[in-house]
């Protein structure tokens, strides 16, 4: 069964300090509420999962895929494309109509609104000034702040059904 989904660039999520405290509370928090979280980075898909096993040692977290790009000629790929992202949704078991993306790169915006989903949340400091063809296009400050912007369209919370 599919359910609402978050698309996390990695890069997102993991800073030279690992990943946050309060990160970690929400991410498992919106787990909980069975919300499915997929994992995407430009990284080789070896690198990738070197990358957030680092960052994500000893903590309390829920295993997620991370999605990187082939570790052949991964080089040669532009990232995102939209075919990541509904990988990403397969795999998870994700809605893709009904999900999110997290990233700090614009291009994550087009990918995901070529892809299908439904909204993103931008990290960072240069806000699109568009929705890049999302139906919602929100910014936080953190991974911890994103539920606070996941607002549908049509009204109501991130989580319902």
């Amino acid at each position: 069964m599919t359910a609402t989904g978050l698309l996390i660039d990695v890069t997102c999520l993991t800073g030279s300090n690992g990943i946050a405290a309060d990160a970690q509370s929400q991410l498992n928090r919106m787990h909980a509420a069975g919300v499915k979280i997929g994992l995407i980075s430009q990284q080789a898909q070896a690198l990738a999962e070197q990358a957030y096993a680092a960052a994500s040692n000893g903590l309390d977290l829920p295993e997620w895929s991370v999605l990187g790009l082939p570790d052949e000629g991964a080089e040669k790929w532009l990232w995102p494309k939209a075919g990541q992202l509904l990988r990403a949704c397969s795999q998870n078991e994700i809605d893709i109509f009904s999900s999110w993306i997290i990233t700090a790169q614009h291009d994550g915006f087009k990918a995901a609104a070529q892809a299908g989903l439904l909204g993103g949340i931008y990290i960072g400091d240069d806000m699109p000034e568009t929705t890049l063809g999302l139906q919602v296009l929100n910014q936080a400050d953190s991974i911890a702040d994103a539920p606070r912007v996941m607002i549908p369209p049509q009204g109501g919370c991130w989580h319902d059904k």
